[in-house]
């Protein structure tokens, strides 16, 4: 064992130490480190000793996770009584380590005095929140959902989105694409029904379809409209139509909101529970705003969209914010790199829609269903590594994710 070494100084290298504690500023502190305390934290960095740092590694914004200057880059870092936001948002999280949470007797009436309406769902909660079946349960009874989803060319988004609401729990889902696909999705889709609208060999839904669409989803618990949609005009007519005449749980993704970029009064008049999933991207299209400036703080923009639209807003990301129209909002802890591409977004929404299906709210669903796709991602990375994993293998997973979280219920 060594002495404990305290600064009072910037030296140019630390003296041999057996671990370094950080413990420079307090948690209020804002914007990037200057001077004395900015040298401390190169120092730091560079001596390549443990480092555990004391609430929040010096340098990273508490509330946001930003980091403007120099930060410590801690091994573990012991964060009092509550965890912070800034320890669940990059880059603080990748600054934190591994971080753990110290009880020093907070009082719970302070706690719930104190109630920012940020929540994290731990294992009990998810738990307490999945749907059970009963044993005398049949496939109408389990829910079922209508997708509208699907052109030429995208194929997959409708096949991801549609497949993971049954693996997500739901009895029966309908598949509504166009025509034109319809050979390649049903040799795809055993399991789903797909339910062909006449497209004029055109190749993507339009405003003709609407008579017939509405029809069709008259009888469903719930709606997925967008997934591989595409953007045509007379695409955007019918989402607009959907929007504009239906009253069930919906849930909106990909192109399905990106033709209401410019008429977002459609998602404001929704008469039903909606639920919006957007990455940056789409929701920088929906609201005319750089994307840096939505992610500066992403809980309050995921929160202020939701309180715009009136409806649950799941923006996604490292991690997925959902945000609920009263104001409440959950960060999602599960989840790795491996789910940075094409289709993840297809699985969230089957699985949203899945969930919502059985009965539970579309919040709740919104919030469980991240939760869900996230730890699916989890196992996917432990048996492909991250590099390589793909969307259906997330969606592959999406059972084994539910059973874990079930079976010490």
């Amino acid at each position: 064992m060594h002495p404990v070494q305290f600064l009072n100084r910037a030296p140019d290298s630390l003296p041999r130490a057996d671990l370094v504690v950080d413990a420079l500023l307090g948690t209020g502190v804002k914007g990037a480190l200057r001077g004395l305390i900015a040298e401390c934290a190169d120092v730091i960095n560079s001596a390549g000793y443990p480092v555990l740092s004391v609430d929040i590694p010096t340098g990273v914004n508490t509330d946001t996770g930003i980091v403007k200057g120099p930060a410590v880059r801690a091994d573990v870092t012991a964060t009092m009584a509550l965890l912070k936001r800034g320890l669940l948002f990059s880059p603080g999280r990748e600054h934190a380590g591994r971080t753990d949470i110290i009880d020093i007797s907070m009082p719970a009436q302070v706690i719930r005095e104190r109630d920012t309406g940020v929540y994290q769902y731990d294992r009990a909660d998810i738990r307490a929140l999945l749907p059970v079946r009963s044993k005398d349960t049949y496939k109408n009874k389990c829910g079922t959902v209508a997708v509208i989803a699907g052109s030429t060319g995208l194929t997959g988004a409708a096949v991801m989105s549609s497949f993971s609401t049954l693996r997500a729990g739901a009895g029966m889902t309908f598949l509504i694409a166009p025509a034109r696909i319809n050979a390649i999705l049903e040799s795809q889709l055993p399991e789903v029904i797909t339910l062909p609208m006449d497209d004029a060999r055109l190749g993507y839904l339009h405003a003709g379809c609407a008579a017939e669409l509405m029809t069709e989803i008259k009888d469903k618990d719930v709606l997925a409209v967008g997934p591989g949609l595409g953007q045509h005009k007379e695409t955007a007519k019918l989402v607009h139509q959907i929007l504009q005449e239906q009253d069930k749980p919906l849930i909106l993704d990909a192109d399905g909101l990106n033709v209401c970029a410019g008429h977002t009064e459609k998602l404001k008049n929704y008469q039903g529970d909606l639920v919006i999933t957007p990455h940056p991207g789409e929701l920088s299209r929906l609201l005319n705003t750089p994307v840096p400036d939505l992610i500066r703080d992403r809980i309050a923009t995921a929160r202020d969209t939701a309180a715009k639209f009136q409806c649950t807003v799941v923006l996604k990301g490292a991690p997925t914010v959902t945000a609920t129209a009263e104001g409440h909002v959950f960060i999602n802890p599960t989840g790795n790199a491996g789910m940075a591409t094409a289709g993840s977004g297809d699985v969230l929404t089957g699985i949203i829609s899945g969930l919502s299906a059985q009965g539970l709210a579309p919040a709740t669903a919104a919030a469980l269903g991240v939760y869900l796709h996230g730890l699916a991602g989890d196992l996917a990375a432990q048996q492909t590594g991250s590099a390589g994993m793909t969307a259906c293998d997330i969606m592959n997973n999406v059972a084994l994710a539910i059973k874990q979280e079930t079976e010490t219920r």
